[in-house]
């Protein structure tokens, strides 16, 4: 369904979206590349997120799948693999020096792993415009906020 147009909105369209999606429950209709999507602030633990749906749903496979959805959509996160408290257990166990620890963390490898995951929901309006406008061709405002 790509189009092949580069259509993006204006910069008072961005300033409106922003706005809508830094308030409470704030929602957003967008079509990019021909999907429909959805953009809703909700919340995540104690904090406001903006959440993303892909035609209307969020499917776990788009998670775990390497898909279009993903690519397009889904906002990418890393983690280190092991707590401090671990590295140091696991150092200490298999007897490694400071210079392979260093070596390690130089390289982001052994203990120094990270683990990339993805989310339905960016942590800010500037990254989830950033996304969207990287990894997208054609991207038209449908709706602003709940009215008709």
């Amino acid at each position: 369904m790509p189009h092949k147009s580069n259509k993006q909105p204006t910069r008072e369209q961005w300033a409106e979206i922003e706005r809508e999606l830094c308030r409470p429950f704030g929602y957003v209709f967008l079509e990019i590349d021909g999907y429909d999507i959805s953009l809703q602030v909700m919340r995540d633990g104690m904090k406001l997120v903006i959440g993303i749906y892909v035609e209307h749903l969020m499917r776990g496979a788009w998670i775990v799948d390497n898909c279009e959805e993903r690519r397009k959509f889904l906002p990418e996160r890393q983690r280190n693999r092991y707590t401090e408290k671990q590295r140091k257990l696991w150092a200490k166990l298999d007897g490694l020096t400071k210079r392979q620890l260093d070596k390690q963390k130089a390289e982001g490898t052994g203990l120094y792993e990270k683990t990339t995951f993805y989310c339905f929901h960016f942590n800010s309006f500037r990254a989830m415009k950033s996304k969207l406008v990287n990894n997208n061709e054609c991207i038209e405002v449908v709706r602003i906020g709940h009215g008709s």
